[in-house]
């Protein structure tokens, strides 16, 4: 693992993915990232942040030094099984030390959701989750993503099963769900869904190894553009303001994955991971 700052062309390319945000009742057109022209400013006209520091990177997973396993979550090689293909799991995976988060950050890992032949379907995804309730931190439920039940987090939803009764469009979407400091909870129908977006430009659980950006700019007010996409398509943007919406010290927060299944079930994996904030 090391620490930098990154040069001009992994920053454009990250600003990139930083654009206009929409309300939650809103759905966001699924874009190419390409077409963000107006990268150098973010949401509200704030200037994009010029100086993200790298704080780890972990090109694969052949050792899982600096991290903390719950539940069900393992090394297999060089991956991280975030979720294994077994029904009614649960698991996270987090890096040991509090980062930078509410100053900015944007993070890029690779997702790898593979179906498994003794499932009738695939199920439940998983989520990229920031939260400051601790190490030891696991989901209350299986057959979800992961992170329903944490307190204190902001859960990137990639689900992968449609629960009729949590409100999800289809068994391919992506959301963004936070209760504040209160305990998360993955329905889409109630005051946790920030964000919802059923159109995506990949089927997630396909097998392939998909590219994930995760970014996040505070505005000068302090709100600003959070923003997610996969494989260089921008597919959901929504204003908020980490600062204030999470009970966090200092604007540092624990960071990483979650992962569930139910009767059905797939291979949640994560092949590598990088992280980088604007620190204080």
């Amino acid at each position: 693992m090391r620490r930098c700052i990154l040069g001009p062309s992994l920053s454009r390319y990250i600003l990139g993915f930083v654009v206009a945000a929409f309300a939650c009742s809103a759905l966001v057109p699924v874009a190419q990232a390409g077409a963000a022209k107006h990268a150098g400013k973010t949401a509200e006209g704030a200037a994009a942040p010029s100086r993200l520091t790298t704080i780890f990177t972990y090109a694969n997973f052949s050792s899982v030094a600096g991290l903390t396993l719950n539940g069900n979550s393992a090394q297999v090689g060089s991956v991280l099984q975030v979720g294994p293909p077994v029904g009614s799991s649960i698991g996270a995976a987090w890096y040991n030390e509090e980062v930078s988060v509410a100053q900015g950050f944007t993070t890029l890992f690779t997702m790898q959701i593979i179906p498994d032949s003794g499932s009738y379907t695939t199920a439940d995804g998983m989520g990229f989750v920031i939260q400051g309730d601790g190490l030891d931190t696991l989901g209350t439920l299986t057959g979800q993503p992961g992170y329903n039940g944490i307190k204190n987090s902001f859960a990137v939803e990639f689900d992968t099963f449609q629960n009729y009764q949590l409100a999800d469009p289809n068994n391919n979407h992506v959301a963004l769900q936070s209760c504040g400091a209160g305990v998360n909870s993955m329905n889409h129908s109630g005051p946790c869904c920030i964000g919802l977006q059923p159109t995506l430009p990949v089927t997630m659980a396909d097998g392939n190894p998909h590219e994930v950006v995760v970014s996040y700019t505070p505005g000068s007010s302090g709100t600003g553009a959070f923003s997610v996409s996969i494989d260089r398509h921008l597919v959901i943007t929504r204003l908020v303001d980490l600062s204030t919406l999470l009970d966090l010290s200092g604007g540092y927060a624990w960071v990483g994955f979650t992962a569930g299944s139910g009767a059905a079930f797939e291979s949640a994996d994560i092949n590598n991971w990088t992280f980088a904030s604007v620190l204080p």
